[in-house]
């Protein structure tokens, strides 16, 4: 069994972290990232943090380098379980929840992605819908698409382009629950 297969992954569901690193930047340790923005409070000796959805290579670092104030929470993450960065989590909580696939669908992070993914199968497979369709089966699920698949996913792209059928693969049960 190849190492990189969803078959060597085990059975389970992917934790939070592995949604938001969909393209992860290899860069190991280092310093964090700034995903929150300090303003002073007015006639206080404190600093109001609220949380920025930054973009760019830089930024597609695993969650764990991520810079975390108490205050700045990520909405994308806490519908993942995201223990509250200002408290101790020994074990996170693990739900499934329609706010979860809401969030997978709109957040700009799934977005960002599904134009990626788009990119990336018109650079492999061209501008043939066939080769596409197969391309991105293969790498999302390490399998060819069933005839149904393959003739929904092509009407899919030429209605709406690759962008959405990546966004549609990214919310697939396949894709999100290992088996």
């Amino acid at each position: 069994m190849a190492q990189g297969s969803p078959a060597a992954r085990g059975r389970g569901r992917p934790r939070c972290d592995a949604c938001r690193s969909g393209r992860p930047e290899p860069t190991a340790r280092g310093a964090g990232l700034p995903r929150v923005q300090g303003r002073e409070c007015q006639g206080a000796a404190s600093t109001l943090y609220t949380t920025i959805e930054a973009v760019g290579p830089d930024f597609d670092r695993r969650t764990i380098y991520r810079t975390w104030a108490r205050g700045g929470r990520s909405h994308f993450l806490d519908a993942f379980d995201c223990p509250d960065p200002s408290t101790t989590a020994p074990r996170r909580a693990v739900t499934i929840t329609p706010l979860q696939a809401l969030a997978l669908l709109n957040n700009d992070l799934t977005l960002r992605l599904s134009d990626r993914l788009g990119e990336r199968l018109q650079s492999e497979a061209g501008e043939n819908v066939e080769r596409q369709v197969e391309r991105a089966y293969q790498l999302a699920f390490g399998r060819a698409p069933t005839g149904v698949e393959r003739e929904r996913a092509r009407q899919v792209v030429v209605s709406h382009g690759l962008p959405v059928l990546a966004r549609a693969i990214f919310n697939s049960n396949e894709f999100i629950y290992i088996d």
